[in-house]
């Protein structure tokens, strides 16, 4: 989505809990977005389906079972981040949603406990800087209404992705401009 040049393209996988128009949104404790509220996930390991990596993140940072089939493509995150140091680096990432699982998510060494919020009244303070300007529309968009539509999001992130560097593009692509 942009021209410039970025070291390292990194790929990863967020997954999203639903159940009862709600979404659980545990506090990360570790790496990137430490303290503040997200989904699960994590890198993408080499020769690993995106859906693959989703499911293996699944069990060690919820400790619960999902499978591939079962999970829904929600959004596509491109964040463009720069370091203290100015090297500048991308993380592409699948977002997914799922409504069924086997076992209850438990707190982690990686996530804290799992908190159910209302879907349309998300804890916005409590969210990475970049999610608040896409989580919440998504969220309604492609659960509560059964959108047909998944938005593709680049997002420019300051260090340690604490500060948002220039206005968030949202582009929302209809089934037949999605990426595979």
């Amino acid at each position: 989505m942009t021209n410039e040049i970025e070291k390292v393209l990194y790929k990863a996988v967020l997954v999203f809990l639903v159940k009862d128009g709600k979404v659980c949104l545990p506090v990360k404790k570790l790496k990137i977005g430490a303290g503040k509220r997200n989904g699960f996930g994590g890198g993408v390991e080499k020769d690993e389906s995106w859906k693959n990596a989703a499911a293996r993140e699944m069990v060690e940072e919820a400790e619960i079972k999902v499978w591939p089939k079962d999970l829904r493509k929600i959004a596509y995150l491109f964040c463009r981040n720069q370091t203290e140091t100015g090297l500048k680096f991308t993380s592409e990432i699948v977002v997914f949603a799922t409504t069924f699982w086997l076992g209850e998510p438990k707190e982690t060494k990686e996530m804290g406990p799992p908190e159910w919020f209302q879907i349309e009244q998300l804890p916005q303070s409590e969210l990475m800087p970049g999610d608040k300007g896409w989580l919440p529309e998504t969220l309604a968009e492609k659960i509560l209404r059964n959108g047909k539509k998944i938005p593709m999001v680049e997002i420019w992130y300051g260090p340690r992705q604490e500060t948002i560097t220039r206005p968030i593009r949202m582009i929302w692509l209809k089934p037949s401009e999605e990426k595979s």
